[in-house]
């Protein structure tokens, strides 16, 4: 065996390795488009998800619900009585002429009628005005907080009516809890039981401000309902970033799809000019090329060589 035979087989020899490595090379970046565009269009999806997420509580969602006399009685407890309980009270000034009709007048009147006996019973002299002008202000306070914690005005204004609506029930329970208590006559709104003075200090620091607790509650449920509404604004925001930021990833992926893509072609071109050059030098494929072509198209016969 001379040295151009030997010479010829390691040629071969090379031509098939390099047969191989281009045919695994070309498999492997079909495999990694394939799992590009797989991942690329999975992270699309996912991206225009969180890029469209809302939060999923708004000022807008739930109910809230109204304090209930009995609970509110045992778990919040009435302001601290002032020494000038009785003066700050009778001082309240009567309006000189009568104001405009309340939004909620009629809601009004049916407190006034409830809660009028009972502070006649406990020696507390008010007059229609004084009290009227008091749930007013509580009604007003009511208002102020709905609007605070509404994004939209129609549902401001349900809760408002719901509210309102649940601060009649309330002082209704709450009349009817302490009339019970000492057997009033509804008639000379007078008691008919003996109201010792714990009961009847008790009772007057109620009606300092009979109110306050389902004020109070409301307003406590009604910021948690805020408080969730921000936490879920600000999640949603993350989750706006964070899709903006897989987009710009769904970019690299289709770079590195485009760069395999072009990665195919350059082997194909290189390929089939070869192929082109050697026909055109009347020099047949090499073995090499023939194992090649025997590889990216198997059940084909390799190509005769040119005479």
């Amino acid at each position: 065996m001379n040295i151009k035979e030997v010479a010829s087989k390691v040629a071969d020899a090379i031509g098939r390795i390099e047969a191989r490595i281009l045919g695994w090379t070309r498999t492997l970046v079909t495999v990694v488009i394939v799992g590009a565009f797989v991942v690329g269009v999975l992270a699309f999806f996912s991206a225009l998800s969180d890029v469209s997420a809302s939060p999923d509580v708004t000022l807008d969602s739930g109910d809230i619900e109204v304090a209930e006399f009995d609970d509110s009685v045992r778990n919040v407890k009435p302001p601290p009585r002032p020494d000038d309980r009785d003066d700050r009270t009778e001082n309240v000034q009567t309006p000189a002429s009568e104001p405009d009709e309340h939004l909620f007048q009629e809601e009004i009147n049916k407190m006034v009628s409830l809660l009028r006996p009972l502070y006649d019973a406990f020696d507390r002299d008010l007059g229609r005005n004084r009290i009227e002008d008091y749930l007013i202000d509580r009604i007003d306070t009511v208002a102020r907080v709905t609007e605070r914690y509404s994004d939209s005005p129609s549902v401001g204004e349900d809760r408002l009516e719901d509210a309102v609506s649940g601060m009649v029930e309330y002082v209704e329970e709450l009349v009817e809890h302490y009339t019970d208590e000492i057997d009033l006559d509804e008639e000379t709104s007078k008691a008919q039981k003996p109201i010792v003075d714990s009961f009847r200090d008790h009772v007057n620091e109620v009606l300092d401000d009979p109110l306050r607790p389902f004020v109070i509650q409301y307003s406590v449920a009604l910021e948690e309902l805020g408080a969730k509404a921000e936490d879920a604004k600000e999640r949603a925001r993350a989750r706006n970033v964070e899709g903006a930021s897989n987009i710009s990833s769904v970019g690299t992926i289709a770079l590195i799809m485009l760069g395999g893509i072009l990665l195919l072609l350059v082997f194909k071109v290189e390929q089939s000019l070869r192929q082109y050059a050697e026909q055109g030098t009347g020099i047949g494929p090499t073995q090499a090329d023939k194992t090649q072509d025997a590889e990216t198209h198997p059940g084909t016969q390799p190509a005769a060589p040119l005479p």
